[in-house]
């Protein structure tokens, strides 16, 4: 089935792909008229500028296709906060020429790169090295850290993958090979997604349940082409595991900036006046008992949502 017949952009989009995507070339026709679909749409929300440099609409497809890949397991997959991809054509410096970098990643706004090393990286297969990917997964920590619109299931599982990895890395002789020296957990879980893509089989070899536990957490195994890369626990049930596999990720809500139960109190205390006025005009009741309902009634619900707030953050 062609998924692409109604659509010339799609189509000019996916040709371009089978070129210079692996990732994407593996996919089943219906897979990749996803990856396609999610790619369109984060065009319209991330802006590449080139500096120095002419962007052409390859380029464009080629950095936003990396964003898809990345994301392609989750259900939420735009890097929330971030407007721009700027592209400079070798290494850049930012700061009067003090310093000079491959990539960048800020907070929020944008993500910085060199298409001399991203070009190196992109061709260059099985050397667990990628600026771009790396830059990322930089920004996918930050937009939970930002705490407004993520991957829930990614947000819930990203600090018991840390700890798997901590545990695993801790006198691995593959520790300083595929992380280095700097063990911050952005750097670290950057690190891991740049053999993640591109070098699986030996990261797999290296950190075994470090893999196994980014695969549930990406929600895609890179050593599953022939189905979509889809993520299936029972695709580990014969690597013997230190840390076991969760069958399913419980929901943890410890990144998010709005929570439902935040509307708790307000909720609550709305709900007391309409019940009290209710009462003063059915029931005989006084002031003071209308302010004691209310007063209970607010009790209530602020101890109600702080003890969901404190679960949350444990």
């Amino acid at each position: 089935m062609n998924f692409f017949t109604s659509n010339s952009r799609q189509i000019l989009v996916g040709n371009l792909l089978e070129k210079f995507n692996l990732y994407y070339r593996e996919l089943s026709p219906k897979a990749k008229h996803k990856f396609v679909r999610r790619l369109l749409k984060i065009e319209k929300e991330l802006i590449v500028i080139g500096k120095g440099i002419d962007v052409t609409d390859d380029m464009r497809q080629i950095l936003l296709s990396y964003i898809v890949q990345l994301t392609f397991g989750f259900k939420k997959y735009f890097l929330t906060g971030y407007e721009y991809i700027y592209v400079y054509p070798s290494s850049f410096s930012l700061k009067d020429g003090s310093e000079t970098n491959d990539g960048l990643t800020y907070n929020q706004k944008m993500i910085i790169i060199s298409w001399q090393k991203f070009s190196e990286g992109h061709l260059i297969r099985n050397d667990s090295e990628n600026i771009f990917f790396f830059q990322l997964g930089m920004a996918l920590t930050q937009t939970v850290r930002n705490g407004y619109y993520f991957d829930q299931h990614f947000a819930s599982y990203l600090d018991v993958w840390f700890s798997v990895f901590e545990k695993e890395s801790n006198n691995n002789i593959y520790t300083n090979q595929f992380v280095g020296a700097n063990s911050s957990n952005d750097y670290v879980f950057s690190r891991m997604i740049e053999a993640f893509f591109e070098n699986p089989k030996d990261l797999k070899k290296a950190f075994p349940n470090s893999f196994a536990h980014l695969c549930l957490l990406l929600n895609q195994n890179p050593l599953a082409p022939s189905n979509d890369y889809v993520y299936d626990y029972k695709q580990f049930d014969n690597e013997h595991l230190k840390v076991e596999l969760p069958r399913k990720v419980t929901r943890m809500y410890q990144y998010n900036a709005l929570h439902w139960s935040y509307n708790l109190p307000i909720f609550t205390f709305i709900a007391a006046i309409v019940f009290c006025l209710y009462l003063m005009q059915y029931i005989i009741i006084n002031y003071l008992e209308v302010l004691g309902i209310l007063f209970i009634g607010s009790l209530v619900a602020v101890l109600t949502t702080y003890k969901i707030v404190k679960s949350r953050k444990m």
